[in-house]
């Protein structure tokens, strides 16, 4: 009999912690596994193991050069300037006379 209770109550456990898991995750979805004050907006490969990444950190956008072993800011813009720069860049590129 004292078999049969522990292994009840082991099970009961491993329950209770299964329920507790599936409501956290309920409730707070994303925020609670990818809790990161960053996030990668974009980025673009510009050699065989070299980056520029966009990422967003608090409210900011920072233009970021990465490679094997390094990490370069580049740029601090604000969200609507990055915006702004990259649709004038679209409209210069179908343009060829400007």
């Amino acid at each position: 009999m004292d078999t049969f209770r522990a292994t009840a109550s082991l099970c009961l456990v491993l329950v209770l912690v299964l329920a507790l898991a599936w409501v956290l995750k309920r409730a707070y979805g994303k925020k609670l596994i990818n809790g990161s004050v960053a996030k990668i907006v974009g980025g673009v490969s510009v050699g065989s193991r070299e980056r520029i990444v966009v990422v967003e950190v608090a409210g900011r956008w920072l233009v970021v050069g990465v490679s094997a072993g390094r990490m370069t800011a580049i740029a601090d813009l604000e969200p609507q300037t990055y915006a702004q720069a990259a649709k004038s860049a679209s409209n210069s590129q179908m343009d060829p006379l400007s």
